[in-house]
């Protein structure tokens, strides 16, 4: 009899504890102006309820208010923002912070939310609403909602918001008709489980709700990498950027990595890579480097630094990151497609001698026609810009690849006839005992592999400047297949396969040109001459 007083005891005593902090719901509540005032601006700015209310644990000051970092509120404006949000940053940078506080906020200012909040293991998704729980419970009492629910994994608002966390598995939404789901360290869930919690959770998305997607990278071929990768595509179907920013799968990259923070320094990053004893492992968790066993063409330390920029100019449909200038050798390259809406076709456009891309085109719904209408106004607008420019040395040079589609090209040529092209036609040289003259490139697999090999030297020896932020994209999934290279997947490599052509015809053009070949022949000639096997690892950003 004794032990069951006992036992009541320590359950009303629990009890009493987990009230400590709550406001219970339905209650009367009597506001002061001032008070009015300040839920008025919380409700309307979430950075100034973030930074007078919301409280975080700081390690060696105990509970601080959380001020932002500038980073962190574009992460967070970027919640605010877009509908779908995936944001890869590195360790310790805040992303699980700055996600409460944005919940927070949706569930005391907006009725009626229902916000799952999921991760890679149940205690993982426990932490975070602890973390809820704990902001909520040091604010005031007059700005906090009551609670009529409010328990480990589910806290429910007398205005009818709520909070349910579960781990991710694909029963996670079921059930739910979410507002708000908030998917933390996706990457570390069991791929598996990962494809079975995207497929069940993506019906349930489609009424409406927001997603917020956090994690460091993992592997290269997990769900949180081929949301990414969609992320990262910002592109339309002439390859031009979106203003908005946001991917083809309707997701807003963001990307943070340790060099953000203000904190963090040379020597906090030469500590760090000392404690790991492991770079690799420091390049996925603090520089968002994806660990895959595909081999990328292009180092992966290399990809990383290619940026590209903003065009400066369109011409139609033709993205132009510099102008043209007199006595400059220009190539240019068409890989042709179909123009039914599959494949891209692309056309490169490079000045010599600093082999820098001043040009770019493509689109996968433009005919053949089109396509060779497109490469021969490119060149009469360079040539026009020559002429008036008094040019003396170069010229302008172009081709297009040969293979299956390269006759329908042929044809379209002849039809307008050569001599209605500015610039010289360049073509391979004729098979041994074969008479007939081969116009354009035939890329065989053998002339592709060289390419490739070129390609790498020039690239990976800064002597290729690539302006094109969708043609570096395409050359992070440009990796090993069989013998060769080709794009990743259901990814396309058309803008790569362009750049092959214009490597091919520099090497054939500095057989008779000498300006080409007295300006730019160290570039070529002290390159590799097959293709080095890269390390088991890329990257993508």
């Amino acid at each position: 009899m004794p032990r069951k007083k006992k036992r009541k005891y320590v359950r009303r005593a629990e009890s009493l504890m987990a009230l400590d902090g709550q406001k219970k719901a339905r209650q009367l509540v009597s506001y002061t102006p001032e008070q009015l005032h300040e839920l008025k601006r919380c409700s309307e700015d979430i950075f100034y309820f973030i930074e007078n209310y919301v409280y975080i644990v700081e390690e060696g000051q105990g509970n601080v208010l959380f001020k932002l970092y500038d980073y962190q509120r574009d992460i967070i404006k970027n919640f605010i923002d877009h509908r779908n949000n995936i944001a890869m940053c590195g360790r310790q940078l805040g992303k699980s912070t700055c996600a409460v506080a944005f919940l927070l906020w949706c569930a005391m200012f907006k009725s009626e939310q229902t916000i799952l909040i999921v991760s890679n293991i149940f205690s993982a998704a426990s932490e975070i609403m602890e973390r809820i729980r704990y902001s909520y419970e040091l604010m005031p009492d007059w700005l906090k909602p009551g609670v009529s629910v409010y328990n480990k994994n589910s806290i429910t608002f007398d205005n009818k918001s709520r909070f349910i966390a579960r781990a991710t598995t694909k029963n996670s939404g079921r059930g739910l008709s979410l507002s708000v789901l908030y998917a933390d360290e996706l990457s570390a869930v069991d791929l598996r489980k990962q494809r079975d919690f995207w497929s069940a959770i993506r019906p349930t998305l489609s009424t409406g709700g927001k997603c917020i997607i956090t994690s460091t990278p993992g592997n290269d071929e997990d769900v949180f990498a081929q949301i990414w990768l969609g992320a990262i595509n910002t592109y339309d179907d002439y390859g031009n950027e979106k203003s908005d920013g946001i991917g083809r799968n309707g997701f807003k990259a963001i990307k943070y990595t340790w060099k953000n923070h203000p904190k963090r320094d040379m020597q906090w990053e030469k500590d760090e890579r000392a404690a790991m004893a492991d770079d690799e492992r420091f390049e996925r968790e603090h520089n968002c480097v994806f660990i895959g066993a595909d081999e990328t063409l292009i180092n992966p330390m290399t990809l990383s630094r290619l940026k590209g920029k903003e065009p400066l100019f369109h011409t139609g449909r033709v993205r132009w990151y510099s102008r043209p200038i007199a006595n400059r050798t220009y190539l240019i390259a068409l890989d042709p497609c179909m123009g039914t809406g599959g494949d891209y076709a692309a056309i490169q456009v490079f000045q010599l001698p600093e082999m820098i891309q001043i040009a770019e085109w493509q689109h996968n719904k433009t005919d053949i026609p089109g396509q060779v209408k497109t490469l021969r106004d490119i060149a009469k607008y360079i040539n026009d810009i020559l002429v008036q420019g008094n040019h003396k040395e170069g010229g302008i040079y172009w081709t297009f690849e040969n293979s299956l589609l390269g006759e329908a090209v042929n044809i379209v040529v002849k039809e307008i006839g050569e001599d209605n092209f500015v610039g010289e036609f360049v073509s391979q040289p004729p098979k041994k005992g074969v008479g007939r003259r081969i116009k354009g490139f035939w890329m065989t697999s053998k002339m592709k592999i060289e390419a490739c090999s070129r390609l790498k030297s020039i690239i990976e020896r800064d002597k290729m400047g690539i302006n094109s932020r969708a043609l570096i994209t395409e050359l992070k999934s440009f990796v090993s297949k069989g013998a060769g290279y080709a794009a990743k997947g259901s990814e396309h490599d058309d803008l790569v396969m362009s750049c092959l052509l214009i490597v091919k015809m520099l090497e054939k053009i500095m057989n008779f040109d000498d300006f080409v070949r007295e300006t730019f022949k160290e570039s070529v000639e002290d390159g590799d001459s097959s293709t080095t096997r890269m390390p088991l690892w890329g990257v993508f950003s």
